[in-house]
């Protein structure tokens, strides 16, 4: 995944002006995790779409708070088939939903880092939609 990710940006970005909509996020170290209570209203990665997207960026903040060691963001990633890899020398989490819409002939995905402290713990969450050419 980590290869085609590459390749893809490594393509696109000499030759379009890939958009990019990025939101940093940190979560509150004050806050404890909670659960969801409406478990229906939980989005699956494969249900994720343009519509719901920053719901479902807000759901893994959540489930995510600062503080949260490695192993638990690992665990979290794979309980839920979010498709991710772990780069070691940058110490952060990344992952890629393919295709989660078309806006006017741009196929979307959205990314995320996981950006982890010296302690290895969460610090920050990043989410970008890239809209990449057909």
């Amino acid at each position: 995944m980590l290869a085609r990710l590459v390749q893809v940006l490594s393509w696109a970005a000499p030759r379009v002006a890939v958009v990019t909509f990025a939101i940093a996020t940190s979560a509150c170290t004050d806050q404890a995790p909670k659960t969801n209570a409406k478990s229906a209203e939980r989005i699956l990665p494969t249900q994720v779409n343009l519509s719901n997207v920053e719901v479902f960026e807000n759901q893994m903040v959540h489930d995510l708070p600062a503080g949260t060691p490695k192993e638990g963001i690992d665990s979290y990633l794979a309980d839920f088939k979010i498709p991710h890899g772990y780069w070691r020398d940058s110490n952060m989490f990344f992952g890629e939903l393919d295709n989660i819409g078309t806006r006017m002939g741009f196929a979307a995905n959205l990314t995320f880092q996981i950006h982890l402290d010296v302690e290895s713990q969460l610090e920050t969450i990043e989410f970008h939609v890239k809209y990449l050419p057909p």
